[in-house]
Parts: C-alpha cells; structure tokens; sequence
C-alpha cells in the first residue's frame, strides 16, 4: 500500500514545474493525458506526492476555499545551504533561513507557489570513524 499527500494547487502546471524543477520529483502519471492538467503525482527517492486541483463534485467533496495552509511538506536534502541559495535566487519565498537545531539537523523553510510551507533538512554529517 502506498500513502502520500495530494496539495491542492491554484495553478497545477506552475506546482508540477516547481516540484519538478526546485526539488527534483519526477512526473509518475498526469491526469488527463492532454488536455488541461487535473491531478499529477510525482516521485522522488520512493516518495510520492500529489498534486491536484481543489475538490469539487468530481471528488465527492464540497470545494474548500479561504482556508489557511495546515500543510507542511518536509525534505531532506544533501546540501541545505546550497539549495537554500539557489532557491532564494530563483525567487522561491524563504520563510526561514537554514539554522542547526538541537537535536543535530539543520533545517529550513520555504514556501510553494501556492503558499504552502516547505520545511527542507540536511541531516548531521556523521563523525569519521
């Protein structure tokens, strides 16, 4: 069984591109084939993630909107500096530069197109044995 999240984006194509191109998933299956995109999922190191447009009667559930964002993707990431840099310079929105936490990761946020936070970590380097 696979499990995996579905944020719900203002403008697919724009989401499908950030992911893609800022984090690195790669495009697993896209609905419609042709045609305006409805739902795309994506995959990165055996992670999936969706990306869809609000609900709506195809979904079986009322669309939602004015809602805040109560979503969190997390990342983790080879270089956090470095990606960090390269996001801010491709205009990507930082909501909180990198810094090490206590308990050995250093992390960071940035935020998606459609405002969605993005907490990205670099795991500690382990000592040489």
């Amino acid at each position: 069984m696979d499990t995996f999240p579905i944020i719900h984006c203002a403008d697919l194509e724009r989401s499908l591109h950030f992911y893609r191109d800022e984090f690195g998933f790669t495009l697993k299956f896209r609905w419609p084939d042709e045609g305006p995109l409805e739902f795309a999922y994506l995959v990165r190191d055996g992670s999936g993630l969706g990306l869809g447009r609000p609900n709506g009667d195809d979904y079986g559930l009322p669309v939602r909107t004015g809602l805040p964002a109560t979503f969190v993707l997390c990342t983790y990431v080879d270089d956090l500096d470095a990606l960090y840099t390269k996001l801010l310079e491709r205009g990507v929105r930082g909501l909180a530069e990198p810094k090490d936490r206590p308990w050995g990761e250093r992390i960071a946020y940035v935020q998606d197109p459609d405002g969605y936070p993005i907490l990205v970590i670099q795991q500690p380097v382990p000592e040489p044995s």
